[in-house]
């Protein structure tokens, strides 16, 4: 089979590695990935500025790229950045990982939160959740490693998205938690088991959706 193509709608090379080796551990013997960083734009998207800036950067990417070779790309941004853009303009399937994350959150009419770091984009992932069509079934988002509290180092992030995702379990009345961003990728795969609801993974969701569609042979529009 053709590979899938993740790309990372940010220009840090360290978060690239980080996505791909979640994702290559949920394709294991199912399907080769492999990563690709836009070339312009932030180190991290943390508001709409940078969503659009990411955008116009994946589309330039995928207008660059080859894909013969491939079977799907996945957009590894939470706000799933060129994600329109790029449909219907290429011959493979295109997931996003927020659609992705989102459908396996709501599926079975199940409500859930979402854990996430960038306060500025909020809003577009409220966006996202209309477009797809579960908005009534997201509790809540909450936003961590804010302000001047932001922790530092990944071990103090990571517990911080914990404590997030266990008040969210506490508050919320939610069946799943959905721990949002490409960056967190290592650390939702980390607290998957310490959690008493489901954790859905952005990251292994969209390559559980891509290879469906692949398999499928068409590309794919959200409804």
């Amino acid at each position: 089979m053709k590979k899938l193509l993740l790309i990372n709608p940010n220009t840090s090379s360290a978060t690239t590695s980080g996505m791909l080796a979640v994702a290559a551990e949920e394709a294991a013997g199912l399907i080769e990935i492999e990563g690709a960083t836009v070339g312009r734009g932030p180190l991290m998207v943390v508001d709409s500025a940078g969503l659009q800036t990411a955008a116009d950067a994946v589309g330039e990417l995928v207008a660059a790229t080859d894909l013969s070779s491939y079977a799907g790309i996945i957009i590894g941004g939470f706000g799933d950045p060129g994600l329109e853009r790029v449909r219907g303009r290429i011959c493979v399937p295109a997931t996003g990982i927020a659609e992705a994350a989102f459908s396996e959150a709501a599926a079975g009419g199940r409500r859930f939160s979402v854990v996430m770091t960038a306060p500025g984009l909020v809003a577009a992932i409220e966006a996202r959740a209309a477009t797809y069509g579960c908005r009534a079934q997201l509790a809540r988002i909450h936003v961590v490693c804010q302000g001047a509290a932001r922790p530092s180092g990944p071990d103090a992030v990571q517990a911080a998205v914990h404590a997030a995702c266990e008040a969210a379990i506490r508050e919320d009345g939610i069946d799943a938690v959905v721990i949002g961003g490409g960056p967190l990728a290592p650390v939702a795969r980390r607290l998957r088991s310490l959690l008493a609801v489901p954790v859905v993974e952005p990251i292994p969701a969209s390559v559980r959706l891509a290879l469906a569609r692949a398999q499928q042979g068409a590309p794919a529009v959200a409804q």
